[in-house]
């Protein structure tokens, strides 16, 4: 009786079609740098995340309507600064908060302070001579925070500090803050 047990048949390598074997070629290549990989991933245990977005707050209030607070003092008598009642010079500014009505608001006016009273605005050209900052007519402090209401701002005052040991000289003089409103 014949054998009907049939061996299979191994093709010989240049029995595959040409396609088959470029592609089966380019697997057995890219397999072991895809094992790699995973293996370290997986070795280490960790991959890294990359989250990145930007978050926009409403602003609440618009100081001055984001344009610059001129204080001009004008002519300035020597002799006269008191640093109580001469050329108390009023801030003009607004103050836009109804974004904010339903926030507690804090206000602060930061800066150099003076040399010889830190609490004081101090004028760079004139190391005798600050500017103190009120209001309603209370003497702040530079660079504290107070509390205000977004319905009444405050009322500020600026006024001429004379140093009582140093010397002012005649000239031009400016000084330069930031009003800053915050809030909770």
């Amino acid at each position: 009786m014949p054998d009907t047990t049939a061996s299979p048949r191994i093709p010989h390598p240049g029995d595959i079609g040409s396609p088959l074997r470029t592609c089966l070629t380019a697997i057995l290549l890219m397999a072991p740098a895809s094992l790699s990989l995973a293996q370290t991933a997986i070795a280490n245990n960790h991959v890294r995340v990359e989250i990145s977005g930007t978050i926009r707050a409403k602003i609440p209030c618009i100081i001055n309507n984001n344009k610059p607070i001129d204080i001009p003092f004008g002519d300035v008598q020597i002799s006269r600064i008191d640093g109580k009642q001469y050329k108390i010079t009023q801030i003009r500014y607004t103050l836009d908060c109804r974004r904010a009505q339903s926030y507690p608001l804090n206000m602060k006016i930061s800066g150099e302070g003076a040399s010889f009273n830190p609490k004081l605005l101090g004028i760079p050209s004139q190391s005798s001579l600050g500017i103190a900052l009120r209001r309603d007519t209370t003497l702040l402090a530079l660079n504290d925070w107070f509390s205000l209401t977004a319905a009444s701002p405050p009322k500020l005052e600026a006024v001429l500090v004379a140093h009582s040991e140093g010397t002012i000289t005649g000239g031009e003089f400016s000084a330069s803050a930031t009003m800053v409103v915050d809030y909770q």
